[in-house]
């Protein structure tokens, strides 16, 4: 069986492809993804339950100086795009 550092369950996962999300497992150890797939059967340290949640590769920086903005529309959608 799998040993990781760190289980993630099912998460909406993103791969970057601009496809639909999938409901998927992420196993990680020692900093980096190790296995994905649909309910992976590991022993981990750490266990998080995402469902609802989305994992998705890279940062999204959403630091901004546009603080009446935040107030005004709290999605800031102006500040996520694909790039």
């Amino acid at each position: 069986m799998l040993r990781c550092d760190t289980l993630i369950r099912n998460a909406s996962v993103l791969d970057g492809s601009g496809g639909a999300a999938k409901l998927l497992d992420v196993a990680l150890g020692e900093g980096k993804i190790c296995a994905i797939g649909s309910s992976l059967e590991c022993i981990a340290e750490t266990i998080v339950e995402a469902p609802g949640l989305v994992l998705a590769p890279g940062f999204i920086d959403v630091h901004t100086h546009d603080d009446i903005v935040v107030i005004q529309d709290p999605a800031m959608l102006s500040r996520s795009r694909k790039v």
